[in-house]
């Protein structure tokens, strides 16, 4: 089967005006401040984010659309490529597996086209058998070694912290957290929402 008759989802180089054009309402314009005098212009502003927020997401949607088509479609077309690259390499694999001998001095050999060889990798601390754990393991090093193979992180209880500061009775005193160097910083953060449901009832 020729790769013409393979092709599925999205040509690009042929695809028509219509499908990027852009709506003129939402080409860049210069920009301009914003008035918000009262809290119905407060409430109309908020209409607005809602309907850009609605444009906004229906373009996302259509983007990825097109991305998963090109995606399958370049997954397609090359399946064979890729199928043919493991073959090539499962068969190089097993004979130089065959002729590990001649890499005994070498820990590679270069081609014409390309280089095979093996890499030493690093080494791995693993269990044994799934007969132990890491728990296990731990007490066991302990035992034989002390600590000397043993690492202990410490690290602050932040979330504790936090809790025992605000706690109604007998709250840590944040003078003394000062003292250790830390302090709790407090703060507030400004936040709109639009209520995408109305402003649909309204659309529509």
């Amino acid at each position: 089967m020729s790769d013409d008759k393979m092709t599925v989802g999205l040509d690009l180089k042929n695809s028509t005006a219509a499908d990027t054009m852009i709506p003129s309402s939402h080409l860049s314009e210069p920009k301009e401040k914003i008035r918000v005098l009262c809290w119905s212009d407060v409430d109309r502003s908020l209409l607005q984010i809602g309907r850009e927020e609605a444009f906004i997401a229906k373009k996302e949607a259509e983007l990825n659309k097109r991305i998963q088509l090109l995606t399958e479609n370049m997954q397609t077309v090359t399946e064979k490529s890729r199928n043919n690259i493991q073959l090539h390499t499962d068969a190089i694999k097993v004979f130089c597996m065959k002729n590990k001998d001649d890499f005994k001095t070498v820990k590679s050999k270069s081609f014409s086209y390309g280089e095979v060889g093996f890499r030493s990798l690093p080494g791995k601390v693993m269990l044994l058998s799934k007969k132990f754990n890491w728990d296990i393991t731990v007490k066991l090093m302990r035992e034989a070694f002390g600590k000397k193979y043993i690492r202990v992180i410490l690290e602050l209880n932040k979330e504790k912290i936090l809790e025992a500061v605000q706690r109604k009775r007998r709250p840590l005193d944040p003078e003394k957290l000062i003292q250790c160097g830390i302090k709790i910083q407090k703060g507030e953060r400004f936040f709109l929402q639009a209520k995408w449901e109305e402003i649909q009832k309204e659309e529509a």
